[in-house]
């Protein structure tokens, strides 16, 4: 191969030192593994090391309009956890869904984002963390926690719609478009903020209300294509990374979520993207949102999005065994 990438080669160098210095090589097969067999398979190959990620699951209400992210998020936690052997920790759980404006919603789920903020500042002091939760509008807390505890901390926000309105330009009062602009400061959330620009890459957003658009240019933020992984990765490599995948970036029909905006990438198309910034970036947390479930297709969607999320738990498991 010509010219290859140097961290590539760093790798190749580091697996080389390694199988050098070493008495005996195990190899393990796991095509044709189902998701439960192949959590049983790295549990076991990691007895005695270091754990490689822990689990939060957010089913408390967080501005829900509807109720069906709230059963998704403690389903799909719970799957992963089973599948992998990781700890789980639950936060909330699935109550009569209701539209309220921002402010009304910041103070109905300000319990539920006390907790998972603190259970994330717990777990990224540790080690990274896997973050399931029924709404984007929960990363008010959940990022805003990460901040605190990592300092330098560059944010990749993966979502259809730029989040990126505040109380005086959003024309739908809703919690969730607010969660960005909080991040940076632009109002107070009570959460915490602490996130630059030049520390946030947006990539995916299309849905981008006239006010909102103004505040991006504003502030210099621009919107990344989501097909171009490398130009993502670039703006990220050797950085810690927190990475929120709002799951309505994709192209509606791959997994159901409450918006529904043409124009998105495929689920390979985004696993991609993963894919780069993991092996470019110190991943310290993945958090997952907006995954509606709907009870005949649960095995597929959540299987899909075990898919679309491997790279980066791969990423952890072998950062840890390494360790």
């Amino acid at each position: 191969m010509e010219n290859p990438r140097p961290e590539k080669v760093a790798v190749v160098e580091e697996v080389r030192g390694k199988l050098e210095g070493a008495d005996a090589v195990l190899l393990t097969e796991y095509r044709g593994l189902s998701v439960t067999e192949l959590g049983s398979l790295r549990s076991a190959m990691r007895a005695g090391t270091t754990d490689p990620f822990e689990i939060i699951a957010l089913a408390g209400w967080t501005a829900d309009r509807n109720e069906r992210a709230m059963h998704g998020a403690r389903q799909l936690g719970r799957r992963i956890a089973s599948a992998t052997g990781r700890p789980l920790v639950e936060v909330g759980a699935p109550e009569p869904a209701r539209h309220r404006p921002w402010s009304e919603a910041l103070e109905h789920a300000r319990p539920h984002l006390r907790e998972v903020a603190r259970a994330v500042d717990h777990a990224v002091r540790r080690g990274p963390a896997l973050v399931v939760a029924n709404r984007c509008a929960a990363a008010v807390a959940t990022i805003g926690a990460a901040l605190a505890a990592c300092p330098g901390l560059a944010v990749l926000y993966l979502d259809a719609q730029a989040d990126f309105n505040t109380p005086e330009t959003t024309p739908s009062q809703y919690l969730g478009g607010m969660v960005i602009s909080a991040l940076c400061g632009l109002w107070d959330s009570g959460h915490g903020a602490g996130l630059t620009t030049g520390r946030l890459v947006l990539a995916g957003a299309r849905d981008i209300d006239p006010g909102e658009r103004v505040l991006l240019d504003e502030h210099g933020v621009r919107v990344r294509d989501v097909r171009d992984p490398r130009a993502i990765a670039d703006r990220l490599r050797g950085r810690p990374v927190w990475i929120h995948v709002d799951l309505d970036v994709l192209e509606p029909g791959e997994i159901p979520t409450e918006y529904r905006v043409p124009g998105g990438p495929s689920l390979d198309e985004l696993r991609g993207v993963l894919a780069e910034v993991a092996a470019a970036a110190d991943v310290r947390a993945l958090e997952i949102a907006e995954y509606e479930l709907e009870p005949e297709q649960a095995e597929l969607h959540m299987a899909r999005i075990e898919h679309l999320i491997e790279p980066v738990l791969t990423q952890w498991d072998e950062r840890a065994t390494r360790a």
